[in-house]
């Protein structure tokens, strides 16, 4: 019984032995993969910044109007410029979702309207930003995870209720 126990202890110091050796060598390549996803996250990082402070310059290359000497308030007029250009891209966009949801009646969830608006909208929150906003003024409504243009009344509609014609009955006949 002495020889099988001694046999297994010997077994066991040498399975210590290759347990500590593996975990070494686990903790030597956790090290280099932890060194590895840094090294590349870094990389990325660079390149996201480089290409968007191109696609930015792009831009403003092309939308930076030929200076001009301006009195104070020629720069107030061209402050008042730029902020309704920033207005207009908002309104623009919000106008591209709005337009997204007429040309789908059956209504469109975040992710088919992400999905659709991906190159005019960069950011995914601001497309949640614009449908709350939709929401709030209640052009939009939300029912089962999807988006639904609310119906405008016709201006017809409007002036035939205010001219008094509302609850009259419309006669058709058939000859």
């Amino acid at each position: 019984m002495k020889i099988v126990l001694d046999g297994l202890k010997e077994r066991l110091e040498a399975a210590k032995s290759r347990l500590q050796k593996a975990q070494a060598v686990h903790a030597a390549a956790t090290v280099e993969l932890n060194a590895a996803i840094q090294n590349h996250n870094v990389w990325n990082l660079a390149v996201q910044l480089e290409t968007t402070a191109a696609t930015t310059e792009d831009q403003t290359s092309a939308s930076v109007p030929v200076p001009e000497v301006a009195t104070q308030g020629a720069a107030a007029d061209s402050a008042a410029t730029a902020s309704a250009d920033s207005t207009e891209e908002s309104i623009n966009r919000t106008e591209l979702v709005r337009e997204q949801l007429r040309v789908h009646p059956n209504g469109m969830t975040t992710a088919e309207l992400w999905s659709a608006l991906k190159g005019p909208i960069n950011n995914r929150a601001y497309l949640y930003s614009i449908t709350k906003r939709l929401r709030d003024k209640a052009e939009i409504t939300q029912r089962r995870g999807k988006f639904y243009l609310k119906a405008r009344p016709v201006e017809g509609a409007k002036e035939a209720k205010e001219g008094g014609l509302e609850g009259s009955p419309i006669h058709i006949h058939v000859q």
